[in-house]
Parts: C-alpha cells; sequence; structure tokens
C-alpha cells in the first residue's frame, strides 16, 4: 500500500505545509536446483527469500511570497502570478526484513543428508535533510491553477545531496459547504543520495523516484 497526503495554511504571504508519503513493498521468491557431482554423489539445494520494505518520507516547511504580479494585463484587477520563496527539512525512515529459508539434500550412495537454515535480517535507517527551493503559482483562468516547485538540499548535513520537482495543474470540481474540492494532476520527481558506515555496516540509498501524480484537496 501508498499514502500520499500535503496540507498547508496560508495567512498573507506566509505558508507553511507539510508532506507525507508512506509506503509498504513485499516480495517472495524461491528457486530450487540440482547438481551431480559424480556418479555416486549428488545433491539438491532450494532457496526462499521473503522482504518486506516500509518507508516514511515526512517533510515541513514554510514559504514565502517575494513577487506577484498580473500576467493578463486589464483583464483582473488581482495578481495571477506568484513566487514563493521556500525551505524546510524532510525527514526519511527506512525498515528492511529479510528472511531467508534454505534447504538442501545430498544423496552419497543411497546414504541422503538433508538439512534446512533460516537466515533473518532487518534494520532502520532514518535521517533529516534540509532544503532549499521556489515555488511559482499561476492562474489561466479563474477555477484553475498550475503550480511549478523545485527544491535542493542535504548538502552533506545527513545526505548527500537531493533534489525535488514537482508540477501540478489544478482545478476547481465543485464546492460542498465552506469547502472547495478541487483536482489536481501532474507528475512529481523525488532524488536522494546518502550512505552512512563502512564494511558490512556500510548502507547506501542513492534512488530517484518519479511518477504522475493525482488525486483531491479540500480549501477551506
Amino acid at each position: 500500500m501508498a499514502w500520499m497526503s500535503y496540507q498547508q495554511a496560508k495567512n498573507g504571504p506566509l505558508t507553511l505545509f507539510s508532506d507525507v508519503i508512506y509506503a509498504s513493498v513485499a516480495s517472495k521468491g524461491s528457486f530450487v536446483t540440482s547438481k551431480t557431482f559424480s556418479p555416486h554423489v549428488s545433491g539438491t539445494i532450494g532457496a526462499t527469500l521473503a522482504a518486506d520494505y516500509k518507508y516514511w518520507i515526512v517533510e515541513a516547511g514554510g514559504t514565502y511570497e517575494v513577487a506577484s504580479w498580473n500576467s493578463h494585463g486589464g483583464r483582473y484587477a488581482t495578481p495571477d502570478t506568484e513566487l514563493e520563496l521556500l525551505a524546510g527539512g524532510r525527514y526519511w525512515h527506512q525498515e528492511l526484513d529479510v528472511a531467508v529459508a534454505l534447504a538442501g539434500t545430498v544423496n552419497v550412495d543411497g546414504l541422503i543428508v538433508s538439512g534446512d537454515r533460516a537466515l533473518a535480517r532487518s534494520g532502520g535507517v532514518e535521517w533529516v535533510d534540509p532544503f532549499v527551493g521556489a515555488r511559482i503559482r499561476f492562474q489561466p483562468a479563474r477555477g484553475e491553477e498550475i503550480v511549478v516547485r523545485g527544491d535542493v538540499g542535504g548538502f552533506g548535513a545527513a545526505s548527500k545531496f537531493t533534489w525535488q520537482a514537482l508540477a501540478t495543474y489544478n482545478w476547481q470540481i465543485c464546492t460542498q459547504g465552506p469547502m472547495l474540492i478541487d483536482g489536481y494532476a501532474g507528475w512529481r520527481a523525488l532524488s536522494v543520495d546518502y550512505a552512512q558506515g563502512t564494511g558490512v555496516e556500510r548502507y547506501e540509498f542513492d534512488v530517484l523516484q518519479q511518477g504522475p501524480v493525482m488525486g483531491i484537496t479540500g480549501r477551506f
């Protein structure tokens, strides 16, 4: 399963926001192979691997409007384009549970030796990256909005480097009492390069996550 949610509160030029991403991914596989070592010795080995990976990405921060203008000229009296600077922190938490079950059989001239062994390895890692960036909001028409956001962070404080890009088209669907219901669709990319430890204790996570995003928002 996966979960994404975004919240923000705006007061004048200042906006506070939080963003939560959660995902749980599980996989399982197995294999069996046999080998004859000589006319009198043969063996079979099988293995089953199960992995359960969960992660949280939680960011919080604020934006501040530094410029606004009306790109439509005299069509509207109010600005339709806003430029905001943003800053915040992004918390990463990852957990991985791995289980391996081995089963083997050796046949030596009719003498069969068999056995199995279970191996398990689990652990978690977490860190916080600072980030800075900008966001531009443009209203091509009433009830419509295009939002483009970008940020960079890490800077060696936790991860080596991280960046994010987000572009969405938002449109008003309906109203429910005091709430405005908007739909949105777009594309999001989030990259991070993180490493810690040495030798067998070393952990590296250098990943780019990207894909389409869509959903519904409620505005009060």
